[in-house]
Protein backbone atom coordinates (compact mmCIF):
# COMPACT_ATOMS: atom_id res chain seq x y z
CA UNK A 1 0.00 0.00 0.00
CA UNK A 2 1.71 3.17 -0.89
CA UNK A 3 1.07 6.35 1.67
CA UNK A 4 -0.12 9.57 -0.07
CA UNK A 5 1.02 12.89 1.24
CA UNK A 6 -1.90 15.53 1.59
CA UNK A 7 -1.12 18.94 0.97
CA UNK A 8 -3.32 20.36 4.26
CA UNK A 9 -0.52 21.14 6.29
CA UNK A 10 0.79 23.35 3.72
CA UNK A 11 -2.66 24.93 2.79
CA UNK A 12 -3.55 25.69 6.49
CA UNK A 13 -0.37 26.99 7.16
CA UNK A 14 -0.48 30.01 4.02
CA UNK A 15 -3.62 30.68 5.33
CA UNK A 16 -2.69 30.77 8.84
CA UNK A 17 0.35 32.84 7.58
CA UNK A 18 -2.00 35.49 5.38
CA UNK A 19 -4.71 35.94 7.93
CA UNK A 20 -2.60 36.03 10.85
CA UNK A 21 0.45 38.50 9.14
CA UNK A 22 -1.22 40.82 6.75
CA UNK A 23 1.05 43.14 4.63
CA UNK A 24 4.10 41.35 6.68
CA UNK A 25 3.30 43.05 10.00
CA UNK A 26 2.04 40.99 12.83
CA UNK A 27 -1.62 41.41 13.42
CA UNK A 28 -2.66 43.12 16.99
CA UNK A 29 -5.63 44.53 19.26
CA UNK A 30 -8.18 45.47 16.64
CA UNK A 31 -10.11 47.85 19.12
CA UNK A 32 -11.41 50.29 16.44
CA UNK A 33 -10.75 52.10 13.34
CA UNK A 34 -8.77 54.88 15.93
CA UNK A 35 -6.75 52.38 17.45
CA UNK A 36 -5.53 50.51 14.48
CA UNK A 37 -4.75 53.96 13.01
CA UNK A 38 -2.23 55.37 15.52
CA UNK A 39 -0.15 52.02 14.50
CA UNK A 40 -0.31 52.23 10.90
CA UNK A 41 2.48 55.03 9.06
CA UNK A 42 0.87 57.49 7.47
CA UNK A 43 1.95 56.79 4.34
CA UNK A 44 0.57 53.28 4.71
CA UNK A 45 -3.40 54.17 5.17
CA UNK A 46 -6.22 52.30 3.60
CA UNK A 47 -7.18 54.54 0.36
CA UNK A 48 -8.92 51.32 -1.72
CA UNK A 49 -12.22 53.27 -1.52
CA UNK A 50 -15.85 51.93 -2.60
CA UNK A 51 -15.79 49.86 -5.18
CA UNK A 52 -13.39 47.56 -3.50
CA UNK A 53 -15.80 46.94 -1.17
CA UNK A 54 -18.14 46.25 -3.82
CA UNK A 55 -16.14 44.23 -5.26
CA UNK A 56 -15.10 42.03 -2.03
CA UNK A 57 -18.82 42.29 -1.49
CA UNK A 58 -19.80 40.47 -4.37
CA UNK A 59 -16.83 37.77 -4.16
CA UNK A 60 -17.96 36.92 -0.98
CA UNK A 61 -21.43 36.55 -2.17
CA UNK A 62 -20.35 34.17 -5.11
CA UNK A 63 -17.64 32.13 -2.85
CA UNK A 64 -20.63 31.39 -0.41
CA UNK A 65 -23.26 30.68 -2.72
CA UNK A 66 -20.89 28.11 -4.31
CA UNK A 67 -20.17 26.72 -0.93
CA UNK A 68 -23.56 26.42 -0.41
CA UNK A 69 -24.32 24.72 -3.89
CA UNK A 70 -21.49 22.37 -3.56
CA UNK A 71 -22.19 21.22 -0.37
CA UNK A 72 -25.56 20.40 -0.61
CA UNK A 73 -24.85 18.75 -3.88
CA UNK A 74 -23.02 16.34 -1.73
CA UNK A 75 -25.44 15.92 0.84
CA UNK A 76 -27.53 15.15 -3.02
CA UNK A 77 -24.79 12.60 -3.69
CA UNK A 78 -24.08 10.60 -0.29
CA UNK A 79 -27.66 10.89 1.08
CA UNK A 80 -29.05 9.05 -2.22
CA UNK A 81 -26.49 6.44 -1.58
CA UNK A 82 -26.66 6.08 2.20
CA UNK A 83 -30.30 5.30 1.09
CA UNK A 84 -30.40 3.10 -1.67
CA UNK A 85 -27.28 1.09 1.20
CA UNK A 86 -30.18 1.27 3.91
CA UNK A 87 -32.31 -0.11 1.28
CA UNK A 88 -34.83 2.88 2.31
CA UNK A 89 -34.56 3.88 -1.86
CA UNK A 90 -33.36 0.88 -3.68
CA UNK A 91 -33.99 2.28 -6.83
CA UNK A 92 -33.06 5.58 -7.11
CA UNK A 93 -33.66 7.69 -10.31
CA UNK A 94 -30.92 9.61 -11.53
CA UNK A 95 -32.63 12.80 -10.84
CA UNK A 96 -32.75 11.63 -6.93
CA UNK A 97 -29.38 13.42 -5.87
CA UNK A 98 -30.37 16.73 -7.53
CA UNK A 99 -33.94 16.60 -5.52
CA UNK A 100 -32.03 15.66 -1.99
CA UNK A 101 -30.04 18.83 -3.55
CA UNK A 102 -32.64 20.97 -3.97
CA UNK A 103 -33.80 19.68 -0.32
CA UNK A 104 -30.83 20.70 1.13
CA UNK A 105 -30.72 23.83 -0.61
CA UNK A 106 -34.19 24.72 0.52
CA UNK A 107 -33.22 23.33 4.22
CA UNK A 108 -30.12 25.56 4.64
CA UNK A 109 -32.11 29.00 2.88
CA UNK A 110 -34.80 28.28 5.51
CA UNK A 111 -32.87 27.96 8.82
CA UNK A 112 -30.79 31.47 7.40
CA UNK A 113 -33.44 33.51 6.99
CA UNK A 114 -35.57 32.87 10.48
CA UNK A 115 -32.87 34.09 12.89
CA UNK A 116 -32.83 36.73 10.43
CA UNK A 117 -36.18 37.99 10.33
CA UNK A 118 -36.17 37.87 14.14
CA UNK A 119 -33.16 39.94 14.75
CA UNK A 120 -34.51 43.32 16.00
CA UNK A 121 -34.47 46.16 14.43
CA UNK A 122 -32.10 49.13 15.42
CA UNK A 123 -33.05 52.70 14.93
Amino acid sequence: MEATVSGAPGVFGSAALAVGVPGGRPVGRADGPEHAREHQPAGERDHRGPRAGVVAGWGLLGTRTFYAVVTSAAAGIFGTAFLQTVGVWPHPPSWAPFMLLAVALALALLLAVLPARRAPTCC
